[in-house]
């Protein structure tokens, strides 16, 4: 059996052994967030986690000195200075998306914060979208099909089981009420 087959270099001399960790520098920083923010909207505190996975990867030992978690810092600060990064902005934009998919007011808080958006920038964006349970449990249940819009039997407006994933997507027995009630008033007026 040859060497090559052994999974061993035929040439001990090819093997330069592992490769050293590239320093993280600020452009390298600046370039990955940028390229980050190109394609997705985000929020500081979410592209800070971004960032510090990236200097992880890039250099095992240079990770831990304090000038990359200041170099870090530092870019995120350029980044709002040249309007790239709005902690509102984004916010107001995720709670419409959130808005439309008909999540509730509670599950587009959880949602934004689980993103790093502070509570209070969360609430108001979320209050300024005027968001009614009632209507975006409806356009959930339609959505998922679920109660009068399931494919099969309708049956109940509502399962139990069908009202407990309502209730898991932050939707309280009042809202899931409204929705029924949404319903009935949407059947007999098509």
């Amino acid at each position: 059996m040859n060497v090559a087959a052994q999974g061993k270099r035929a040439n001990a001399h090819d093997w330069k052994g592992p490769r050293e960790p590239r320093p993280v520098t600020r452009s390298y920083l600046l370039n990955a967030a940028q390229s980050y923010l190109q394609r997705y909207a985000s929020s500081r505190a979410n592209l800070e986690r971004i960032l510090v996975r990236k200097a992880r990867m890039r250099g095992k030992d240079t990770f831990f000195l304090p000038e990359t978690r200041e170099l870090i810092a530092e870019v995120l600060d350029a980044l709002e200075r040249m309007q790239l990064l709005d902690d509102k902005a984004f916010a107001a934009g995720r709670a419409g998306t959130l808005k439309r998919k008909g999540a509730s007011a509670a599950l587009a808080r959880r949602t934004l914060a689980a993103k790093g958006v502070e509570c209070e920038t969360a609430a108001v964006a979320v209050a300024a979208l005027d968001i009614r349970d009632g209507e975006q449990a409806m356009i959930t249940a339609r959505r998922l099909k679920l109660g009068p819009w399931r494919r099969t039997d309708p049956g109940p407006p509502f399962t139990p089981s069908e009202m407990g994933k309502l209730q898991r997507r932050g939707f309280s027995g009042a809202a899931i009420r409204e929705a029924i009630r949404l319903w009935e008033d949407e059947a007999d007026h098509p």
